[in-house]
């Protein structure tokens, strides 16, 4: 039987759809579309642009959560849920980490100016399955 860290791993593998909500600055809750990738100690990075409003959002209330797993409803079957706090990003080394050849289509390359990584870290994710009401919980350090 596989952990649950283990579980939510295989769920963040690869890069992938899922939703990002923030905070508005007048404090509404904003919601979109992102492409998320995940690296080995479950630290999830995703592309954005340096003047996007979820950049402003997150730089004036770092809390984040993210939810990813479903692209269709006919492959729901395990999902999880991150909480997490979010910082931006401009160093070589992040914009690397998260470069993939689609995008392309809005960069000219992991060196490109306009180019921001959102980086969260993880404080709790909740690993969810169809089969199961209740999900398993990870968190760091636990």
């Amino acid at each position: 039987m596989s952990s649950t860290r283990e579980k939510i791993a295989e769920v963040l593998n690869g890069v992938q759809l899922a939703s990002l909500a923030t905070m508005t600055v007048k404090g509404a809750p904003k919601v979109r579309y992102v492409m998320v990738a995940a690296d080995q100690d479950l630290t999830l990075r995703i592309a954005t642009f340096l003047r996007s409003a979820k950049v402003e959002q997150i730089r004036a209330n770092p809390r984040v959560h993210l939810l990813c797993g479903v692209s269709a409803l006919e492959e729901a079957r395990e999902w999880v849920q991150v909480d997490g706090q979010a910082e931006i990003c401009t160093d070589d080394e992040e914009r690397k980490a998260i470069w993939f050849d689609a995008l392309e289509k809005y960069f000219s390359g992991p060196g490109d100016p306009t180019l921001g990584v959102i980086r969260i870290s993880p404080a709790r994710i909740a690993y969810h399955r169809m089969e199961s009401r209740e999900p398993e919980i990870w968190e760091p350090g636990a």
